[in-house]
């Protein structure tokens, strides 16, 4: 793009302005994205975000006070830290069972998972009972 924009762009005032607000829009799609590059945007999906209606919320304390609302109207047994998960069996009567390494067992509608990604690249393969279909672990493998 600065290659075109230095061949057809005007003088070097307007290249500059063209530059910075290609570069802006880069900016920007990458943030709707969740992407660190553009080389990470989805050819197809440029362009496809759409903000949501009504105004921006602002949080006079921080993001942590809505986690902490949000926290307060789930059960205090329903979320579960510092569990080594040995295995997800997440394919039985729509139930998921989760096995971890202390022996605990947890049956449940729905599993969030932050594994990090690192770690799940290593250990996908053997944490899901079935393992999970192939379009899911190439996009695992695919991400940086």
């Amino acid at each position: 793009f600065e290659n075109f924009v230095n061949l057809n762009g005007g003088d070097q005032e307007t290249r500059c302005l063209k530059l910075k607000l290609l570069q802006r829009r880069f900016d920007q799609e990458t943030g709707e994205c969740g992407c660190q590059s553009m080389e990470q945007v989805s050819y197809s999906e440029f362009g496809s975000y759409q903000r949501p209606k009504g105004p921006d919320m602002e949080f006079p304390c921080g993001y942590s006070t809505l986690i902490r609302f949000l926290c307060s109207q789930i059960p205090q047994n329903w979320i579960q830290f510092d569990q080594f998960v040995e295995n997800i069996l997440w394919d039985q009567n729509d139930r998921v069972h989760i096995t971890c390494k202390n022996g605990n067992v947890y049956e449940c509608d729905y599993v969030i998972c932050t594994i990090p990604l690192a770690v799940m690249k290593w250990n996908y393969k053997s944490l899901f009972t079935p393992q999970l279909p192939t379009w899911k672990t190439e996009a695992i493998q695919k991400m940086d």
